[in-house]
This record gives C-alpha cells, structure tokens and sequence, in this order.
C-alpha cells in the first residue's frame, strides 16, 4: 500500500489537491516531489488555501474543464504574470458530470465505465499539451478538473505510466480520489445544473463519484487494446516518444 496520508494539501475549500510524486519506478527511482500536482476545482479558495498554493511555487496550470466551466468557476488565486495556464476552448466533455447523472446506479456505473474507455481520446490536445510542458521542465506544474478524478484521473495515470511507476501503484493512486466521494457529492449539491440535492438516492450519485480502481483499469485496458501499449499511445497520439520520455523522468524523477 502507498503511504499516502502526507501527499494531500490540508486546503480549507480545496478538493483533492495533491502531490504525486514519491512512488517507486520499475527502475528503482523516485517521482520527484514537490513538482507535480493534481487537483479538482479550486474556484473557491479561501486566502489561506491561496498562501499555501503559492508557497509551492507552481509555474504551469494545466485546466482540463471545458470552457463554460472555467467561466462560471474560475481559478484565480495565481499571479497571471508569473503561472502558465495551458486551457483548451471546447463546449462539452464527457468527463463533466452534469452529463453522467441520469438513471439508477447500474447505468451510472455502465456510463462511467463507457466515459473511461473514450475519455482519453477527448482530451487528447490537452494531455499533449500537458506532457510538452513536463517534457520541457515546466515544474512545478498542476494539472486539474472539476472533479479532479476522471480527467484528471486519466492524465495522472498516464504521466505516472510513462515514468515507469508500476500499473498497480497508478492505480492506487487514482483509487485516492476515493476519500472525496462524500465532499464531492456535497460540493455538486451546491450546484444546481447537476441536479442533485442531500436526499438524491445514494445508489445513484456514489457510482459517479466514487473512484472505483476498475474504471482507470478500464481506461489503461481500452488503450493497451486499441494501441498496443500505453507507450505506443503516448508517441502516435500525445507526441511523447522514447526521447520525449526520457526528458520527462530526467525532469521528473530522482
């Protein structure tokens, strides 16, 4: 099991901020930590969460929301002057939640299921423009979404796969998100187009926001499938070949 209880920042209205560095490669090194972050929505940061953010010095902000999400929540606790922020303009996701909230639990499962074997391919630009900032040495750099579980999910996943972490850590490390289902479900209350209230049948919103490990399997499954590997996927369809790859863990582990 990972030691995880020191990865996550204690933010007052942050959700499922985190460090993702310290895992083990199949090499025997390290994930740097203090340079790769992984969030979810952080448009409701109180100045004390804003003093601890800045504190970490982060100099890239990927935002992996869709252009409607980013207006109406918007992240703005970075000096613009001093953080890249890499956004794609794009009208829907799948990864949105508000899309997967219709029907019982079964076929919210089935839909979540269904989103991570197509997931990747949405964000494809914004996950290439994500691995060419770490490529480059852009760090520390954070990467987020709503939820900062599905998107989010798939791109920490795939940058901890081509560091060499093992299938069983990136797992484990996704199934993390799993302690926010409760917050997440209360956070999406707060917000009417989900359609959720505190008496929404549980059956029906946990199998969204839970993190179960067999959706990221799903995902990891789809592209091995489709491509071959994880790391034919990177280079065909991300631009991240072995050079590319061995810039990353040059940058990014010790």
């Amino acid at each position: 099991m990972i030691d995880s209880e020191d990865r996550f920042l204690p933010l007052e209205r942050g959700h499922n901020f985190r460090d993702i560095g310290g895992y083990q490669t199949a090499d025997g090194r390290r994930v740097r930590r203090g340079v790769l972050f992984r969030s979810g929505t952080m448009a409701d940061l109180t100045a004390a969460d804003v003093e601890r953010l800045t504190a970490l010095g982060i100099v890239c902000i990927c935002d992996l929301r869709t252009t409607s999400e980013r207006t109406k929540h918007p992240t703005s606790w970075h000096d613009a002057d001093k953080v890249r922020v890499l956004a794609q303009d794009y009208d829907h996701s799948e990864g949105s939640l508000a899309s997967l909230t219709m029907g019982d639990g079964a076929a919210v499962r089935r839909r979540m299921i269904s989103l991570y074997r197509t997931l990747h391919e949405e964000q494809r630009n914004s996950y290439a423009a994500l691995f060419e900032r770490l490529v480059e040495g852009d760090v520390p750099l954070l990467f987020n979404c709503a939820a900062g579980k599905d998107r989010t999910g798939i791109a920490a996943a795939l940058i901890l796969t081509a560091l060499g972490v093992p299938r069983a850590t990136v797992i484990e490390d996704y199934a993390l998100s799993d302690r926010f289902a409760e917050p997440l479900f209360a956070l999406l209350c707060r917000n009417p187009r989900y359609g959720l209230n505190a008496d929404s049948p549980r059956e029906t919103w946990l199998p969204m926001t839970r993190a179960y490990p067999e959706y990221i399997e799903t995902m990891l499954d789809a592209v091995a499938a489709r491509h071959g590997s994880i790391e034919t996927y990177l280079a065909e369809e991300l631009g991240v070949d072995q050079r590319a790859i061995a810039r990353l863990r040059d940058n990014l582990l010790e």
